[in-house]
């Protein structure tokens, strides 16, 4: 694996601590924990845009837009806690 970012003293410092408590082995990991967070993360709204974009698109539909928007944050959901 390469290095790619050097933290300053007091950024280290604190990183090391959430590290330590929340039981990483390393401030490598904690922040790789971070990044794939944030991964996750982005892929998850670009999953919800898509379902509002899927629903704007759509025929006309009965129900109202906050119906709609309610069925697509349900959908987003659970496709989150599947992915747990």
């Amino acid at each position: 694996m390469t290095k790619m970012f050097s933290l300053s003293d007091r950024l280290g410092a604190w990183a090391e601590e959430q590290a330590a408590n929340n039981n990483f082995e390393s401030v490598d990991d904690y922040v790789e924990s971070l990044l794939v967070r944030e991964q996750q993360d982005q892929d998850s709204l670009a999953e919800f845009d898509r379902l509002v974009q899927e629903g704007i698109d759509s025929d006309i539909d009965d129900r109202s837009m906050s119906e709609i928007m309610e069925e697509a944050r349900r959908a987003f959901e659970e496709r989150q806690n599947a992915k747990l």
